[in-house]
């Protein structure tokens, strides 16, 4: 091959492509790049969420408190039932009575607006751990107060307490609502509970 030829075969060969093959690096940056975006959309869409749960339970914070009241009036109300044909006094039967009466009121009225107001079925509210060792050990003190002869004493003691602490808790769920059905609910029952306390205090102080 002669010269001529030589350099007409070089200028025939296809140019080499002045695109360039994308380098590691070059495809690393862009994995971590798409990391990083997917990242970003998981922590907005976490934050999303903490955000309405958060904005849902400022609406609503004295949820808790009335399921733990319904819970309270529905164990009280079995005592009630277990105990108050039991004792001697008929005053005191009579205050029993009424507590009974108030009670169940109260279990229907917050039944329905936690129904309508709160989506909240109380069918499906089970007492924790201390509630139930709380009716248990008033059980048993009512049961022992009945073999030794004490029964109307500890029962007025022991539903004069329980009252005061259902007090408490409506008392607090009212501070915390600006539910206006609801606090004409509590602030009924308060009222109620209120003179039922007075009572039994009045019963405890002539019988001592």
């Amino acid at each position: 091959m002669n010269n001529l030829e030589y350099l007409n075969q070089i200028s025939a060969a296809p140019a080499p492509s002045s695109v360039a093959k994308p380098s590691l690096f070059s495809s690393l940056n862009k994995k971590v790049l798409l990391i990083i975006v997917g990242a970003l959309v998981a922590l907005g869409a976490v934050l999303g969420a903490l955000s309405y749960f958060s904005s849902r339970s400022s609406e609503i914070p004295e949820l808790s408190s009335l399921n733990s009241l319904y819970l309270r009036l529905n164990a009280l109300s079995e005592t009630i039932e277990a105990y108050n044909d039991k004792v001697k006094s008929p005053a005191l039967r009579s205050s029993g009575r009424s507590l009974a009466v108030i009670l169940e009121n109260d279990k229907s009225s917050l039944s329905s607006l936690l129904a309508s107001d709160y989506g909240e079925k109380v069918s499906s509210l089970k007492p924790d751990a201390s509630l139930e060792k709380e009716s248990k050990d008033l059980l048993a003190s009512l049961e022992k107060a009945r073999l030794n002869g004490l029964l109307d004493r500890t029962y007025a003691n022991e539903l004069e307490y329980a009252v005061s602490v259902l007090l408490a808790v409506e008392s607090s769920a009212l501070d915390k609502t600006e539910n206006e059905s609801l606090k004409s609910v509590l602030e009924s029952s308060t009222s109620s509970l209120e003179n039922i306390e007075s009572d039994l205090s009045d019963y405890l102080k002539s019988s001592n």
